[in-house]
């Protein structure tokens, strides 16, 4: 018999309070649909809120949450390097605690992967932040590209 896999979400929070709760259920919800092994990762990224106190209380009464709470802000792509550092799953879905990235696309992701994918990901098509970030980013995936063995697409075109 096969040993089902694990797939661990790893959170980046920054300030997201008020979504961890609802991205928890979200995506226990998709975890439960398609049938596997999962963790959550919820890395509280420095927030000056009440992230940590919740996550806390969902680390208490879920066993299959792991919150991290970093001493300050260091940014989302080390608050997924931290949670990277620790996953034990087999697959690892990476997303903002904003809930702008929606878990539900999980599903899609998974059957991808099963189809024997070894790198799935989504293309955000719009992103909710000032003209600073919004270059950021775009500085970010150019430079990821170069560094990347993958072919990542850089911008969405409407």
């Amino acid at each position: 018999m096969m040993e089902k896999k694990i797939i661990s979400a790893i959170i980046a929070c920054y300030k997201d309070n008020q979504a961890i709760p609802i991205m928890y259920d979200r995506l226990k919800a998709v975890f439960n649909k398609i049938g596997v092994e999962y963790e959550i990762i919820f890395v509280n990224d420095g927030s000056p809120d009440n992230s940590e106190e919740i996550l806390r209380k969902l680390t208490e009464n879920d066993e299959r949450v792991i919150g991290v709470n970093h001493a300050r802000n260091f940014g989302s792509q080390m608050a997924f390097t931290s949670g990277m550092e620790i996953s034990k799953g087999d697959a690892i879905v990476f997303l903002d605690g904003d809930l702008q990235d929606p878990p539900e696309i999980i599903e899609d992701f998974y059957y991808k992967w099963q189809e024997g994918f070894d790198v799935v990901y989504g293309i955000r098509v719009k992103r909710e932040v000032n003209i600073l970030m919004q270059f950021s980013y775009k500085l970010f995936y150019r430079i990821f590209k170069k560094m990347s063995y993958i072919s990542i697409p850089l911008d969405k075109r409407s």
